[in-house]
């Protein structure tokens, strides 16, 4: 079990690209094997049962920058390897010319403008759900805290690539929350993600409705959870930094680069809404579209101001 646990933890890693986040255990901190680092971020969950999830990380001027050199240094790579590939093909080619084969399309020589890493979104994800911070089942609360870049982060889903859970992944593409994380900071979002945000946004209905407490649709004659019905709490094993409660925003779209089920978080009461596939700001009444610039947007420029645009209404 502890080999699979490394296993997997190292499967994480690599997948994560620039963003990395900590998993932090409480029995690691209070031995002192771990410590809060005051130029960190945190972000705190509490959930009534185990949970795994991705938070997306809003990339601002320094991201982009990394995003820049990292491409052009990729490139510059694969400059030096195109000739040995080319030799390589050639070889190939002739050989299936004289067995009468078709041969494989020659490489594409990279360049600037056809040259690409993928999308900065890949760069840019936090993921929990392997360590738990503290678990309690008799409560039942399980909490998870991982350490991140300071920023504004964006919740995903419960999905981490490459990654198989029990319960089926799905991505909130189509409409989500965001909130801001300091560092020095704890930031709690106590059970949100369970009570409020994890929900079925497009069906209207999903299994977690139809049980009854926190995911019970009865609170509401429209099956919508405002932000109120979450519940928040920090251990006392956290007392070395302050800590503060989440305040969600609206965010809007996100690709599907996983390729999971696309879903989006249901309305929640001033803060999340919708005009037919159009997230909207109840906070603002602005209508939001993409949560990610397709290129490189000016660093001087709020990625807000060039995605948000006021309603009509």
């Amino acid at each position: 079990m502890k080999l699979l646990s490394t296993l997997i933890a190292s499967l994480l890693l690599a997948v994560s690209g620039m963003a990395h986040a900590q998993q932090i255990q409480e029995k690691h901190l209070l031995s002192g094997k771990e410590k809060l680092d005051p130029q960190s971020g945190y972000i705190l969950i509490s959930t009534p049962s185990e949970m795994h999830g991705t938070f997306m990380r809003i990339p601002d001027a320094s991201d982009w920058e990394y995003y820049r050199k990292t491409r052009e240094a990729r490139l510059e790579e694969a400059k030096k390897e195109y000739p040995g590939k080319l030799a390589t093909w050639q070889k190939q080619a002739d050989r299936a010319v004289m067995e009468g084969r078709k041969p494989f399309p020659r490489p594409v020589e990279p360049n600037a403008e056809t040259f690409s890493i993928g999308p900065i979104e890949n760069f840019m994800r936090d993921t929990f759900g392997i360590y738990q911070f503290s678990k309690d089942k008799k409560v039942p609360v399980y909490r998870y805290l991982i350490g991140v870049k300071p920023g504004t982060y964006a919740w995903f889903g419960p999905t981490v690539p490459g990654i198989a859970f029990r319960n089926p992944d799905y991505c909130n593409c189509m409409g989500t929350v965001k909130f801001e994380v300091k560092a020095g900071v704890i930031t709690d979002l106590g059970d949100f993600l369970m009570t409020v945000a994890r929900r079925d946004g497009l069906t209207g209905k999903d299994k977690i409705d139809a049980a009854g407490g926190v995911f019970s649709t009865s609170r509401d004659g429209r099956g919508e959870v405002g932000a109120e019905a979450a519940r928040y709490g920090v251990p006392p094993s956290l007392s070395a930094l302050p800590a503060v409660r989440a305040e969600f925003h609206a965010s809007g779209k996100i690709n599907n680069f996983h390729n999971v089920t696309v879903n989006r978080v249901r309305p929640i009461p001033g803060i999340l809404g919708y005009d037919r596939d159009t997230v909207i700001d109840l906070r603002t009444g602005a209508r939001l579209t993409s949560e990610f610039a397709v290129l490189d947007p000016d660093p001087d420029t709020d990625q807000d101001d060039t995605a948000e645009a006021k309603s009509d209404k």
